[in-house]
């Protein structure tokens, strides 16, 4: 630990609150109860904030620690913020405001379901079946993954997704 009560990849160092029965690196098992956030430098490496993730018991933590610096650009409270929302649990795809299905990068806005990877596999089989020149219709489309790759893998079909949702409508 530095001086100051400062730790040399993520700034302050935050204690868990007394009771908690945790110790330095837990997953933050009861948000917002346990483990408060970690501040990271004013724009860290991705491995500084692959560290912080992993502190916090992400799986996925250097893929994370990358989209968030690409969807900060360069602007260091953008990520301390978007950071802080993804230690509060908040799905990564909310925050970078995307979602890479079958190799198209999807719009998803707050609220919005986010495919999950098994998606891909149901998005490229409904790809396989629509013939050229058809017609599909994706219900309850979400952010549009299925439809997307309806559309990319069939650009002469006529393609539409369809949610009772606005929020997904607008994605």
């Amino acid at each position: 630990m530095g001086a100051g009560g400062r730790d040399s990849i993520s700034g302050p160092v935050v204690r868990p609150k007394p009771g908690s029965g945790g110790h330095r690196g837990s997953p933050p098992h009861d948000r917002p109860g346990g483990w408060l956030t970690r501040t990271v430098p004013s724009f860290p490496t991705v491995a500084e904030l692959t560290d912080v993730l992993e502190h916090a018991g992400f799986v996925a933590a250097a893929e994370e620690a990358g989209e968030l610096i690409e969807a900060a650009d360069g602007d260091g409270p953008a990520l301390d913020a978007m950071v802080t929302r993804r230690l509060t649990g908040e799905p990564l795809a909310w925050i970078t405001g995307w979602v890479e299905v079958c190799g198209q990068r999807l719009r998803v806005d707050p609220g919005v379901y986010v495919p999950r990877w098994q998606t891909e596999l149901v998005a490229a089989r409904a790809a396989a079946r629509l013939p050229p020149g058809g017609v599909a219709v994706d219900l309850c489309t979400g952010c549009g993954a299925v439809a997307a790759t309806r559309q990319a893998a069939r650009p002469d079909a006529r393609v539409g997704g369809t949610d009772l949702d606005p929020r997904a409508g607008a994605c």
